[in-house]
């Protein structure tokens, strides 16, 4: 055994490495991100704050603790002001639907006594001779309770939830103040505490994993550009007045992890073919269908390509995440992926400086 281990010292080595990168990855994502979850936020709102911190502070000579509140708060301000915007939109929408839900109910319902007329004289079996004029009569207050259920428990929850993501973004604030304010303190004492070849290995990982990052969001930059084209190009064939608009929302979707493209396009295909309206309802399909197999078939070409690792690797990737962390692993498994080529590459490297 220790003869064979010898022999095959560097194959064993590297697999073991990428095994426990792998473990480790998925213990802290899985287990212990919610907990450093704040911290996390905060480092990232002071890589985007640092460089203009660095400007009034160097430039304009404001003293750092002042230049850092200030980007801060306008971070803070921007922040807010585009939570109120969009809150405020969705009320105004939800109000809007629940307010015209008994025009969508009459709409239905019409629809389905066109249905029962059309198949009227039609020997049907006994089950299939109840009117269907019974079961859609108390279809609007069905639909009122469900509603109004849905915004109770919707309700709940974010009154539930709200103390603590009060706390942590209080904490995120603050971590976010020490990582800008004392960057140079904490990279000091990182450098004075810790082996250089570790010190290295996390500049270096610093370096790469945010390099990728931003491939990553270029890419579904790129994608979500793609999807609105094909939305816009589809919607004006069909001769829909909103074109730009409803392209743009399907777009910015098609960025979710759950929702995606359908969520607009094929309950708007349902409702047209229960209308009546079936060459809307298959133009609607096919628009769907062409948005799914152009991201699902670009998107692991396109992301690998930006963040530097193969198609398939990124297929695997999206695929890992999203069977182990859920809808969100779509966007974890490819950083996985990345932090299993950072670590790669630098053991590599090690590899051939011992060598």
């Amino acid at each position: 055994m220790l003869e064979f281990y010898r022999d095959n010292k560097k194959a064993i080595d590297k697999s073991v490495y990428i095994i426990l990168t792998m473990l480790a990855v998925y213990l802290f994502a899985r287990f212990l991100i919610a907990y450093f979850a704040p911290f996390i936020i905060g480092y990232i709102i002071s890589l985007i704050i640092g460089r203009p911190v660095d400007f009034l502070h160097s430039k304009l000579k404001i003293w750092r603790g002042v230049s850092v509140i200030t980007m801060l708060l306008l971070c803070v301000s921007i922040i807010l002001a585009g939570g109120t915007l969009i809150i405020s939109q969705l009320i105004r929408q939800i109000e809007s639907f629940a307010q015209r839900l008994p025009e969508y109910t009459s709409i239905i319902q019409d629809a389905l006594e066109r249905a029962q007329y059309t198949l009227e004289g039609v020997n049907l079996p006994y089950i299939f001779n109840i009117s269907l004029n019974e079961v859609v009569a108390d279809l609007g207050v069905q639909a009122a309770t469900t509603l109004g259920a849905f915004v109770t428990q919707a309700t709940l929850n974010a009154a539930t939830a709200l103390p603590h993501l009060v706390i942590t973004i209080i904490f995120s604030i603050i971590a976010a103040f020490f990582f800008t304010k004392d960057k140079q303190k904490i990279n000091s004492a990182l450098r004075n505490n810790l082996p250089a070849g570790i010190v290295r290995s996390l500049r270096n990982f610093k370096r790469e994993l945010f390099s990728a990052a931003g491939g990553y969001i270029k890419a579904q930059f790129i994608l979500m550009s793609l999807v609105v084209a094909i939305s816009f190009l589809g919607l004006t064939i069909i001769g829909n007045p909103y074109a730009i608009f409803i392209g743009l929302a399907i777009g910015v979707l098609d960025l979710l992890p759950v929702l995606g493209a359908g969520a607009v396009l094929v309950p708007w295909a349902i409702v047209s073919f229960i209308t009546g309206n079936v060459q809307l309802g298959i133009s609607l399909l096919v628009l769907y269908v062409v948005c799914l197999l152009t991201r699902q078939s670009l998107e692991p070409k396109i992301v690998g390509e930006q963040i530097g690792v193969h198609p398939l690797l990124t297929l695997m990737s999206i695929f890992f995440g999203l069977n182990v962390f859920g809808p969100i692993g779509i966007i974890l498994g490819p950083f996985i992926a990345i932090a299993l080529k950072v670590a790669f590459m630098g053991e590599e490297k090690k590899s051939l400086e011992n060598n």
